[in-house]
């Protein structure tokens, strides 16, 4: 486990350690709503313990005994309704499978959670029984998580809404009444929709406190390791607004031991028409702001597809590659990862910024990949509701477009059609090393910037901060949802 930064911070003293110990609960019986729901449950279970699927059931009940309930997050109610239906599934004996003991009850757990608790259940078990190919059970159970989800409702019902669409079209699709070309129709009208609401995304993000987190953080970590620089070359795969940059202009502007000569920025991807108008906000921004040349370029390739032919980098120069929620896009592919890490070991930088999804869902099975984004998923869920406004188009953007389509891809799709994949630090680090990056620490004033960023705003509260080795896991009630970290060359003057 990572150590939680405490955000009363102070330069110059060491971070804080602050913990939490977890109360244990209590189970109590429930209304007998819904008889006819577990009825399907004991059929299906009763099917896997014949066939010697069998959990740990001490385990089972002890995890169950390990959350803290003092206020109960989308994410807890999701687990406990994981840990209980694993727990279910453990047992022999039938009145186990009693609607008395369908739910639990903890104290402070309020009846509406109760609810959600058995709305959860409903739709894990819809997902189990997909992966196990009985699709006429999982038909009745997401028939009652409609009963239950409106698209508008708690954020609990909410993330059961996306997700049993989801599987309804899954299994849609693993019965053949769904074409994948169908999916993929939809798949490109909704690039042209979020293309639409750029600003609103851009919103959402100043909005919720993972992005200005890692901004003002990451720019501090480049300012670091740029304080001698004259010449500094920055190449953004995923420049979105370019705002980010705009904080960076003004705190080299504002340099007086050593001033800027030339800073470049060079966007990558795949719109050109996106990439200039960030250019364009940020030139604008540049005349008024900086007594030094900005020079703006352009990359349009995607991340896979990069050459060193497409970078003019100049002789003096030090360079910066900052990719925010981009090396994901080069998990479908072994050896697009391995050459763009080849390409960026050329390039040779001083630094690279990565920010990522801090969350598995790119090789595994069906059901892990489900619950694991479930979880993330409730985590961002729960942001959204604390800090956006409920009938904002904000909200109904950022749920019903964005999370929408991410959550669709991911529960739908296999293989080549899946365009979203995530891995956590772990991963990252592995895979970097074998390529000679390490990561770098981040200095007491980065993490003081990050501690004084979660201090702008109340609803930003359930936001932490932890360390995971040199890693900053960004998480909201104690979820990681992002990881923020920094690398360097071990040895930069040894590149192949």
């Amino acid at each position: 486990m990572g150590d939680s930064l405490d955000i009363k911070t102070r330069p110059g003293r060491p971070i804080e350690v602050a913990k939490e110990p977890l109360e244990i609960s209590r189970v109590m019986k429930v209304p007998s709503s819904s008889i006819g729901s577990w009825e399907l449950l004991k059929t299906y279970w009763d099917r896997r313990k014949s066939s010697g699927e069998m959990m740990n059931k001490q385990v089972l009940a002890k995890k169950l005994n390990t959350y803290n309930y003092r206020e109960v997050s989308t994410a807890c109610i999701m687990k406990i309704a994981r840990a209980k239906l694993l727990l279910q599934a453990s047992l022999n004996s039938d009145n186990l499978y009693a609607p008395d003991n369908v739910l639990i009850n903890y104290p402070g757990l309020s009846a509406e959670a109760m609810e959600d608790v058995e709305l959860a259940l409903l739709l894990q078990a819809s997902a189990e029984n997909v992966a196990h190919r009985e699709f006429d059970c999982a038909r009745i159970l997401l028939n009652m998580c409609d009963c239950c989800s409106p698209e508008t409702g708690n954020p609990v019902q909410r993330v059961v809404f996306y997700f049993a669409e989801a599987l309804k079209e899954k299994i849609e699709r693993d019965t053949g009444l769904l074409s994948i070309g169908f999916a993929s129709e939809n798949q490109l009208d909704t690039e042209k929709i979020l293309h639409a609401h750029i600003q609103t995304l851009i919103s959402l993000q100043n909005d919720l406190p993972f992005s200005p987190i890692t901004r003002f953080t990451g720019m501090q970590a480049i300012l670091d390791n740029v304080a001698s620089a004259k010449k500094i070359h920055l190449i953004d795969l995923g420049i979105q607004s370019g705002c980010h940059w705009t904080i960076l202009l003004q705190a080299l502007a504002e340099r007086n031991d050593c001033a800027v000569e030339l800073l470049t920025i060079t966007s990558v991807g795949t719109n050109r028409s996106r990439l200039e108008w960030a250019g364009r906000q940020l030139m604008s921004f540049a005349r008024d702001k900086v007594p030094f040349k900005v020079a703006f370029k352009v990359v349009v390739s995607k991340i896979a597809e990069l050459r060193e032919n497409l970078f003019e980098v100049e002789s003096g120069e030090k360079v910066v590659v900052y990719s925010n929620m981009q090396l994901c896009s080069l998990l479908a592919s072994q050896s697009h990862l391995e050459s763009f890490l080849s390409l960026i070991k050329i390039i040779n930088p001083c630094l690279m910024v990565v920010i990522e999804q801090e969350v598995k869902t790119s090789h595994s099975t069906f059901l892990d990949r489900f619950n694991n984004y479930l979880i993330h998923t409730s985590a961002v869920f729960d942001c959204i509701h604390s800090c956006v406004a409920h009938m904002s188009q904000t909200r109904e953007v950022s749920e019903g477009i964005l999370l929408g389509d991410i959550i669709k891809n991911i529960v739908v799709t296999e293989g080549e059609e899946r365009r979203y994949h995530h891995e956590s630090i772990d991963f990252w680090e592995a895979q970097f090393a074998r390529f000679g990056l390490v990561q770098a620490e981040f200095s007491s004033l980065s993490l003081y910037q990050a501690s004084l960023i979660l201090k702008r705003s109340p609803k930003w509260m359930p936001c932490t901060l932890e360390t995971k080795g040199k890693c900053l896991i960004i998480n909201w009630k104690g979820v990681p949802v992002q990881s923020f970290s920094v690398w360097k060359f071990q040895d930069v003057n040894q590149v192949e």
